[in-house]
């Protein structure tokens, strides 16, 4: 799962899409910045932060499900062919069946398929897609909604509010948080929760929902995904669960050499 993406790509699923209706902004002469001022610093804060899905970093992870009962670990790994880049280590605990591991090889000879009817390489969609979101992101939060909930030492907890056009019927209903580091100068947390009950198309019922993900500066101080948790109760016609309840984290993340970088090298 991309939990975003770009902010990153896992933040491309959510994190992008992350609106919030907050409370009423509050302000005080005692708050230690202006909505200016923390709009500045979440600008410069989500411009540092590493996407790991832009074609360049290893790292594997882990989702685990806690409906389904599966602990399923993956590692991925740019610096490999494409049909390799992407490998499943485990599922609770056990190598993958021969019938899962053959799906998943299906599944990345599709994603291979639909790369070569393209004509660019997967690094420049990652870059391209990064920084369309990251301004996305920044443009979609209401700069007076944005206002301070919280502050321990130099943690400052923001709520804020976001909107977007087409999605009007979804952001209303969603409440956004974000956790930052002011000595650090990253973003620690987003968290994104649903308000109340709603119906973001006719025929399918959002019941409750809470998305957060964190971060953690690596060896180089750079700030990168570390874990994040996942939970939506909700259904399609009564007939289809889009219920989810999910703990993810990252590891072993290092940089690398994309391996179209590395043909293209050999090729010259």
């Amino acid at each position: 799962m991309k939990t975003g993406s770009a902010f990153l790509s896992l933040l491309l699923l959510l994190l992008w899409n992350a609106a919030a209706l907050a409370q009423p902004p509050v302000t005080s002469s005692n708050d230690p910045y202006t909505q200016a001022q923390y709009l500045d610093l979440i600008n410069s804060y989500v411009e540092k932060t590493v996407n790991i899905y832009d074609g360049s970093w290893a790292y594997t992870y882990i989702t685990d499900d806690k409906l389904d009962m599966e602990k399923l670990a993956r590692r991925v790994d740019p610096s490999k062919s494409f049909l390799q880049s992407d490998q499943i280590i485990s599922i609770n605990g056990s190598p993958p069946s021969l019938e899962r591991q053959s799906r998943h090889e299906r599944r990345m000879q599709r994603r291979l398929q639909r790369r070569q009817n393209t004509k660019r390489s997967i690094v420049e969609e990652e870059r391209a897609r990064e920084g369309s979101e990251k301004e996305r992101f920044l443009a979609m939060i209401i700069p007076e909604s944005l206002h301070l909930v919280k502050q321990e030492g130099y943690i400052h907890t923001l709520e804020f509010k976001g909107m977007e056009d087409d999605r009007k019927n979804i952001y209303k209903h969603l409440i956004g948080t974000l956790v930052l580091d002011t000595k650090n100068e990253f973003i620690r947390e987003l968290q994104v929760r649903i308000t109340q009950p709603f119906s973001p198309f006719f025929i399918m019922r959002i019941h409750s929902g809470f998305f957060s993900l964190r971060f953690a500066l690596n060896n180089e101080g750079l700030p990168i995904q570390s874990d994040a948790t996942w939970q939506l109760d909700g259904h399609i016609l009564y007939l289809r669960d889009l219920d989810r309840n999910e703990e993810l984290n990252w590891f072993d993340i290092e940089k690398v050499i994309p391996h179209e970088e590395q043909q293209r090298v050999l090729s010259q």
